[in-house]
């Protein structure tokens, strides 16, 4: 509303004079008569059924933000997050700013569970392929892990689901690594020893 920032866990109603921003799916899908920006995440069935209104909504992609980007932004917001613990969420979660921006400790511990729970749960190569071709559980993994990288090409934007950060896709690296060495060490032993240098 004119002048006035209000956040709320659920929305009772659109209303014609307000500009909603909304992170992640809402409990309710707007009106035409609203203006709103979704801040979505990797939810194929969201994408699905906003395309089914093209008339209504206009599907935009912005790219994760850049560790510099969110600097500046905590600088003109005056939010007056330190620099060294800005860095450390972007390393952990990524361009995304509804991590970088919260003054809730208790929201970063339960993201940083949310991701660590998500990634025990990568158990083989198969797993981590339905991330990247977004058949995984939306919030249990695709919610957590990924984020959109969206490029245009030829007029057309190609979106393509890629790991939330650095951190995340070495930890999974790591995680595969000693599954695979396992299953290696496991082979070898089924077939005698054959193929050993």
């Amino acid at each position: 509303k004119k002048d006035q920032l209000e956040v709320k866990d659920s929305l009772p109603m659109y209303e014609s004079n307000t500009l909603y921003l909304i992170d992640g799916v809402p409990n309710k899908v707007p009106n035409a008569s609203c203006f709103a920006v979704f801040f979505t995440s990797p939810d194929i069935k969201w994408f699905i059924r906003m395309n089914k209104h093209l008339e209504l909504y206009r599907e935009i992609y912005m790219p994760n933000w850049t560790s510099k980007e969110i600097f500046v932004a905590n600088e003109t917001l005056n939010l007056q997050i330190t620099r060294e613990l800005l860095n450390d969420r972007w390393q952990y979660f990524g361009g995304a700013p509804r991590f970088a921006f919260v003054s809730d400790q208790d929201s970063i511990d339960r993201a940083i569970l949310n991701v660590r729970t998500a990634m025990d749960s990568l158990e083989s190569v198969e797993d981590v392929f339905r991330c990247f071709n977004g058949t995984a559980d939306p919030q249990k993994m695709l919610h957590r892990l990924m984020h959109y990288d969206v490029r245009q090409m030829r007029g057309v934007f190609d979106r393509r689901l890629k790991l939330a950060s650095n951190y995340i896709a070495y930890e999974i690296q790591e995680k595969l690594n000693q599954s695979l060495d396992a299953d290696r060490k496991k082979l070898m032993m089924w077939l005698g020893g054959i193929g050993k240098p």
